[in-house]
């Protein structure tokens, strides 16, 4: 009995940590404050009009990964944007992130004739 509670005080804390990063957990360290500074950050990137559903989690003790859409205005340049976004995305430790865009332009063109770009995809 001795030795299962010895086995236990070790084994617990191993599952747990890896239930979490399964479940792809935000790291502990992380609060709404930040996910809330990152967007406004990236919105401040000159032709992003939109930045949402902003997910980060981490696969292991030192490695942050990042999923976000972003909405960019049809006149700018989507690499220059990405590599802005990029950039800020390191200033707050994550180095792995999928930025999509979002379909701003597509969006723009279906309104102009006023058919529901839903209907169409």
């Amino acid at each position: 009995m001795v030795q299962i509670a010895r086995l236990s005080d070790r084994f617990i804390p191993v599952v747990r940590a890896s239930c979490k990063r399964l479940m792809l957990c935000a790291p502990e360290e992380l609060d709404i404050n930040d996910i809330n500074d990152i967007k406004d950050d990236i919105t401040e990137i000159s032709g992003v009009v939109s930045c949402h559903h902003v997910f980060i989690w981490e696969l292991d003790d030192q490695s942050l990964f990042a999923s976000l859409y972003v909405g960019m205005a049809g006149s700018c340049d989507s690499s220059d944007v990405m590599r802005m976004i990029r950039w800020y995305l390191h200033d707050y430790g994550i180095h792995s992130s999928i930025i999509r865009p979002d379909l701003a332009k597509i969006r723009d063109f279906y309104e102009q004739f006023e058919v529901s770009y839903e209907e169409e995809i």
